[in-house]
């Protein structure tokens, strides 16, 4: 084989890679269209051009494709926090870029987050999916607190896990107040209103 070559087996799993991220923009894009339940596999299968069986050896279920979606939602943060210039290496600076981070995607995925939101709400079936969701926000966020806590930066008043598991859940529950068909909330400023509170919590007390 000459240098630079693909061993089969490479191409093989690029390929499977390059079938699963099109089943995957095929269904957001069907889901931000209409919503996640009126969207049936079939349809998705019709959409990526790929027959069921195919579906089935990429994704588990249809609620797969939301734990997909904020598998790569943390996997981006989680980048873009690492290459943060030295102005965000303090705990703070990074919990504020998350935040702004986190509005930046929902705002650049708006149709796909407000089906999500009102989603998780009304089906108990994708329980699991937001749990599963949830936890790897909550990990990332739960890292730059016990990090500034391990610094002095925050006052090890709380434990980190009850402090991201407090933060996420009310910016899940900001989420599905935007979700709302017609509703005109700043959610950008919600977050920052929201992180605020927590750290005058988080702070020593001088």
């Amino acid at each position: 084989m000459k240098t630079g070559d693909t061993k089969p087996g490479d191409k093989r799993t690029q390929r499977k890679a390059r079938t699963r991220r099109h089943i995957f923009d095929a269904a957001m894009q069907l889901f931000a269209q209409r919503s996640f339940d009126a969207v049936r596999i079939e349809e998705i299968c019709e959409a990526a051009g790929i027959a069921k069986a195919t579906f089935f050896l990429h994704f588990a279920s249809k609620a797969a494709l939301i734990e997909e979606f904020n598998a790569q939602l943390v996997d981006r943060l989680s980048a873009e926090l690492a290459a943060a210039p030295e102005t965000a290496s303090s705990a703070e600076a990074r919990l504020r870029m998350f935040v702004r981070l986190l509005v930046d995607e929902y705002e650049a995925n708006a149709g796909v987050m407000r089906q999500m939101a009102r989603e998780f709400v009304n089906q108990t079936d994708l329980v699991a999916a937001a749990q599963s969701a949830n936890r790897e926000v909550v990990d990332v966020v739960e890292t730059i607190i016990a990090d500034g806590q391990a610094s002095g930066e925050f006052a090890a008043i709380n434990d980190p896990s009850l402090a991201a598991t407090a933060l996420i859940s009310t910016w899940g529950a900001f989420t599905v107040r935007w979700s709302g068909p017609g509703t005109q909330v700043d959610i950008a400023k919600l977050h920052d209103d929201l992180l605020n509170l927590i750290l005058g919590g988080l702070k020593p007390r001088t």
